[in-house]
């Protein structure tokens, strides 16, 4: 077995990196499905990798339920949100059109509101999923401009020189 150390400076940028999903949700939680967490993990994974982008967003995902409500949405939502990013971990590197990416991720973000409603639709009773789905469908697509517009902002974001140098502390892909 081989034995990794990991840097105070490596907690330092996960929980910094935490800390900025958990801020953002709160920030945003007044208007429904409109926070920029989803386009938070997808640049994680760019920059981040798979391994630390799962271990951010769980641990956003648990710490923003017990501030918002925990439930079993939460574990659905770990569950698509873990798709997305490995699906995103192989995409991102194929796509260059940027234009094509922004297609792809509003096509993930779709796909988090569809396989969390088909997961979470049992739970509240829904008879017909599709009638359950297509009520909330208004919501997905608002999630989806969110994600659209706030990618690029975050990308460009992580982009600047002090996130650059930021980046080559812990382990993994820097």
């Amino acid at each position: 077995m081989k034995n990794k150390i990991i840097s105070t400076q490596y907690i330092a940028k996960i929980a910094m990196l935490i800390a900025i999903n958990v801020v953002l949700r709160q920030v945003f939680l007044w208007i429904p499905n409109v926070q920029p967490i989803t386009a938070l993990f997808l640049v994680f994974t760019i920059y981040s990798g798979v391994k630390d982008t799962l271990l951010i967003m769980t641990l956003s995902l648990f710490i923003t339920g017990m501030f918002d409500g925990f439930g079993l949405w939460i574990g659905a939502q770990i569950l698509i949100y873990a798709i997305l990013i490995i699906c995103w971990a192989f995409l991102h590197k194929k796509i260059t059109n940027f234009f094509m990416q922004l297609v792809i991720v509003g096509g993930l973000t779709l796909f988090y509101g569809f396989g969390v409603s088909f997961l979470t639709a049992p739970f509240f009773g829904a008879k017909n999923f599709w009638a359950f789905y297509l009520q909330g469908i208004n919501f997905d697509l608002m999630h989806v401009v969110a994600t659209i517009i706030s990618y690029p902002l975050i990308l460009e974001a992580f982009k600047l020189k002090p996130i650059n140098k930021f980046q080559k502390i812990g382990r993994g892909n820097f």
